[in-house]
């Protein structure tokens, strides 16, 4: 499986008077070449898909295009988005059951009281794939009554339990990441 890991896109900045879109087209048509030309399987985007948590018009079209073009061009690629702290959760999942049926999964919040929400399963080369896709963390997201890290470490804590409830679990990256497992 061949998994392409991006960030940051921030579709819709300007800086000031300067429009990005050229480079931001540029750039998303570069990468839908590498998609194929790589014969990439999954494409995962943790973060700042958008410069604001309310994107022009301009700047959701450019996405829908580049999914389209994407499913066009790569129809086996898989599309995971998941929301940053410039993405609006909401916004972000607002095309969700649309988007699902184009191989295209958003994530937009975590939700303490269902964790699974995170947990995004896929059927790649006949082989089942389970991905958790932690978005950024607001503080309405986890316990407020912790600390900052214990906080941010217990809601990755319950999104890889939730994984682990998922799946049949052999252990080595929850065991790598909090000891032993009882999965």
């Amino acid at each position: 499986m061949k998994v392409l890991h991006t960030s940051d896109w921030h579709l819709g900045q300007q800086f000031y008077d300067h429009s990005r879109l050229e480079e931001q087209q540029a750039f998303l048509a570069w990468l839908v070449e590498t998609l194929e030309g790589e014969q990439i399987d999954l494409l995962l985007v943790s973060g700042d898909v958008f410069h604001t948590a309310t994107p022009s018009a301009q700047a959701e079209q450019m996405l829908y295009d580049f999914i389209k073009s994407v499913k066009a061009t790569c129809p086996q690629t898989h599309l995971i988005f998941i929301a940053g702290n410039h993405d609006s959760p909401a916004r972000i999942e607002t095309a969700k059951p649309l988007l699902e049926r184009f191989d295209s999964h958003v994530i937009g919040r975590f939700d303490r009281k269902d964790p699974s929400r995170v947990v995004v399963s896929l059927k790649i080369h006949s082989e089942n794939v389970f991905v958790v896709a932690m978005p950024f963390l607001r503080p309405s997201d986890i316990n407020a009554s912790q600390d900052e890290l214990s906080r941010y470490e217990n809601a990755v804590r319950m999104a890889y339990e939730q994984a682990c409830a998922t799946i049949e679990c052999n252990g080595s990256l929850y065991t790598y990441l909090y000891g032993p497992s009882s999965c």
